[in-house]
């Protein structure tokens, strides 16, 4: 995944050469990653075992913001067959235009504001979840509406919204 933005990451190496143990505080701008100019980013993170375990990670452009703390592989599949992933993640009123690229779902014409916070984990190509998402000033294939809300499950192959509620004006559509 090319990783791109400028920054700083101050850090404190323990432990052997070989198998070091790096910790410390990061901070950037402009960070781009699938595709994807994210904003600023700050937080900590602890480099170990191919592992990198961030915390107080926060992402932010304009009044969109996403927070995330987990555990992240640096390579997959591991040897090891560790879990590639464990993470709660947190958004804030983020264009879906953004997600929809990152995730290569260009194709479903979504738009609007994503909220959310999500606990995803496992391997990176079939992650396993669950959650909650709120779309907010949003417009599906030409029709707009106010809100849609779901319960989300992550099942590898897919995702499942749970009691989908969409409102506009005074209307409601559950599903």
């Amino acid at each position: 995944i090319p990783v791109g933005g400028h920054g700083t990451f101050d850090v404190v190496m323990v432990e052997s050469v070989r198998r070091p143990r790096i910790e410390g505080r990061f901070a950037g701008e402009q960070m781009r990653a699938f595709d994807v100019v994210w904003g600023s980013v700050a937080g900590q993170a602890v480099i170990q075992n191919s592992y990198t375990d961030v915390a107080d990670v926060v992402v932010s452009a304009g009044t969109a913001e996403m927070r995330v703390d987990g555990r992240f592989s640096l390579g997959f599949p591991r040897s090891d067959r560790g879990e590639e992933i464990n993470a709660r993640i947190r958004l804030a009123r983020w264009p879906m235009t953004d997600l929809r690229h990152a995730f290569d779902l260009d194709d479903y014409d979504v738009d609007g504001f994503f909220s959310g916070e999500f606990h995803v984990f496992g391997p990176y190509l079939m992650p396993l979840g669950f959650g909650q998402m709120t779309i907010a000033d949003g417009v599906a294939y030409g029709e707009s509406f106010a809100t849609a809300t779901a319960g989300v499950r992550l099942e590898g192959e897919g995702v499942r919204l749970d009691s989908l509620q969409i409102e506009k004006s005074s209307g409601r559509g559950i599903g």
